[in-house]
């Protein structure tokens, strides 16, 4: 688990369709993501070991938000 593994960030990704207004598909796609994010926090991760980011539903990736950064 990633409680066994301190030293272990992890990347969340939210995805939404393709279909539909590509600006309310973003926000989607960063809604999950936070959620996933909230859900890790939640359950004993911190937040510096978390980074989050929606996808562009066009393809393109976006970082749009970081909770935390992970070493380089």
């Amino acid at each position: 688990t990633l409680q066994d593994w301190p030293q272990t960030y992890v990347l969340v990704r939210g995805n939404a369709s393709k279909r539909g207004d590509l600006e309310a598909n973003k926000k989607l796609a960063e809604n999950r993501a936070r959620a996933a994010a909230a859900y890790l926090i939640e359950h004993g991760i911190h937040e510096s070991r978390i980074s989050a980011i929606g996808a562009d539903p066009s393809g393109e990736i976006s970082v749009s938000f970081v909770l935390g950064e992970a070493p380089n």
